[in-house]
C-alpha cells in the first residue's frame, strides 16, 4: 500500500453526482496556490493536479462549517455502493486496524451506503465517526488520506481480506438455519446503476418454487448478510455486486452456487467468462458454480434447483 498522506488548511465536500453517488473533493493550499482533487490522490498527483480558482470552488456551496479534529479519511468516490465501495472500505479498515492500536476519528459521508456505513460502524464504532454532510464546505485541523490501490475483490485482496473478515465479522458461534439464500437484484431494493435488475414478483415465484429465502440486501443489516451467507450451503445470486461481494463471505459450508445472468449483463459477462481473476469461477471453496443466462427475465420462473 502507498504511503498515508496528510493535509491541513484543507476544504473539504462532498459533491452530489448520477445516481446519488458521492464523490469527494476537498482542496488544499500550497504556495498560495489552491490545488484540486478527489480521494484517488496517488493517481491524481502523477498525472498533475488540477489547479482551480479557490473562489470557484467555493462559491457554489454552503456556508463552511469547521470541525477542531484531526481526521482519517474513509469516503471514497464509490461511497455510495457497488462492488468497488466495498473494496475501498476493507482496505481502509485493513490498513486502520494494523495501524492504529487506539481509535481515531474517521470522516464518512452522510450518503455512505448503508452496507459500507454498517461495517464501518461494526469494526470501529459509531463514537469514532464523523459523518460529512453533502455539499458543505467542511475544514478540519488535519486530515489524513490513506490512498486506495485496490477498486474490486481480487483473489489476490482477498488472501489478505479473507482472515480479516473472519476476524471482525464472522460469528462462529450463532446458529444460522437459513440454508438456501437467494440475493437477486430487485426492483423494490436500493440500486445505483438500473442494469440487471428483476421484478421482485418473479424473484419470489422463483424462491417459493425452489425452496430459498430471498434476501433483498437493503431490508437486512450487512453483518448478519455476511453472516447469513457464511453458513449457508446453497447460494443463488445475480450477476454484478450481489455476486461480486457477496461470494467473498461464503464458506466451505457452501456446496453449490447458482450465477444468473440477467439481460443487462450480457456483454459484461460474456467478456470476462474464462478469464483469470475475473470472478468467473468453476469452482469456489467447495462449491460447484453453474452459470445460468436468462433471455428474458421470465426465463427466472422456468429455472428448477
Amino acid at each position: 500500500m502507498n504511503e498515508n498522506l496528510y493535509f491541513e488548511n484543507i476544504n473539504y465536500f462532498v459533491d452530489n453526482k448520477l445516481y446519488g453517488n458521492s464523490i469527494l473533493h476537498f482542496a488544499y493550499t500550497k504556495k498560495n496556490i489552491c490545488k484540486y482533487s478527489s480521494d484517488f490522490l496517488y493517481l491524481r498527483i502523477s498525472l498533475r493536479n488540477t489547479i482551480i480558482n479557490k473562489y470557484h470552488l467555493i462559491k457554489n456551496h454552503k456556508v463552511q462549517e469547521f470541525v477542531n479534529e484531526h481526521v482519517i479519511n474513509f469516503i471514497s468516490s464509490f461511497t455510495n455502493g457497488t462492488v468497488h465501495g466495498y473494496a475501498s472500505i476493507w482496505e481502509y479498515l485493513m490498513y486502520y486496524k494494523k495501524k492504529y492500536k487506539v481509535n481515531k476519528k474517521i470522516l464518512l459521508s452522510d450518503k455512505t451506503q448503508p452496507g459500507i456505513r454498517q461495517l464501518v460502524i461494526h469494526i470501529i464504532g459509531n463514537d469514532n465517526i464523523i459523518y460529512l454532510k453533502s455539499n458543505i464546505i467542511t475544514t478540519f485541523l488535519s486530515i489524513e488520506f490513506i490512498p486506495i490501490t485496490v477498486t474490486a475483490i481480487s483473489d489476490n485482496f482477498y488472501k489478505t481480506l479473507e482472515p480479516f473478515i473472519y476476524k471482525y465479522l464472522i460469528n462462529m458461534e450463532k446458529k444460522y438455519d437459513i440454508k438456501n439464500i437467494c440475493i437477486i437484484k430487485s426492483n423494490i431494493d436500493k440500486n445505483n446503476t438500473t442494469d440487471g435488475i428483476i421484478n421482485i414478483d418473479l424473484i419470489n415465484n422463483f424462491c417459493k418454487k425452489n425452496n430459498y429465502f430471498n434476501l433483498i440486501p437493503s431490508y437486512y443489516n450487512e453483518i448478519e448478510t455476511a453472516n447469513v451467507l457464511y453458513h449457508c450451503t446453497n447460494f443463488v445470486v445475480s450477476w454484478g455486486t450481489s455476486y461480486y461481494k457477496n461470494i467473498r463471505y461464503i464458506s466451505e459450508k457452501c456446496s453449490k452456487i447458482i450465477v444468473l445472468i440477467p439481460k443487462g449483463f450480457h456483454n459484461q459477462y460474456n467478456s470476462r467468462k474464462n478469464i483469470e481473476h475475473s470472478h468467473f469461477y468453476k469452482k469456489y471453496k467447495n462449491a460447484e458454480i453453474k452459470y445460468i443466462v436468462l433471455k428474458n427475465d421470465i426465463d427466472l420462473l422456468n429455472i428448477n434447483i
